[in-house]
């Protein structure tokens, strides 16, 4: 067992079950009025863009998730270090955008701690490249 790597999985799954849950619960209250036209339809379809949008992310927090924690049961198997190395990457890039976005946006030192979701993708791609390690 590698316990990293399931620690990783487990925080990705976790954090797609609340992306999943909280943030659409967020995106559906979106007041439509708000929203701009887009290409491919009125202010109603644009939610629905955004909500599709949303769960991608979702779908890959899970299949990322579901994949470290395979990993992590058997970490023998000749799969593991490529899905090790594609969710590290993954994590990583997420992690940086994410706490690139806090930088960026400004505010001082309290949006830093708004959301959690930049240091939970830090901290799981740590734990991903130090559990590929090991592989």
């Amino acid at each position: 067992m590698n316990w990293q790597l399931f620690i990783a999985g487990l925080i990705s799954v976790s954090g797609a079950l609340i992306h999943g849950i909280v943030g659409d619960r967020i995106v559906q209250s979106l007041n439509v009025a708000s929203l701009p036209r887009n290409p491919f339809g009125n202010e109603s379809s644009t939610k629905f863009l955004i909500r599709v949008s949303w769960h991608f992310v979702t779908i890959a927090f899970v299949v990322l998730g579901l994949g470290l924690i395979a990993v992590a049961i058997g970490p023998r198997s000749p799969a593991a270090p490529g899905v090790a190395y594609v969710a590290g990457v993954t994590m990583a890039c997420w992690g940086i955008f994410g706490i690139g976005a806090v930088i960026l946006r400004g505010g001082g030192i309290k949006t830093w701690f708004r959301h959690p979701a930049p240091y939970l993708l830090s901290a799981a791609a740590i734990l991903i490249w130090w559990g590929a390690a090991s592989l």
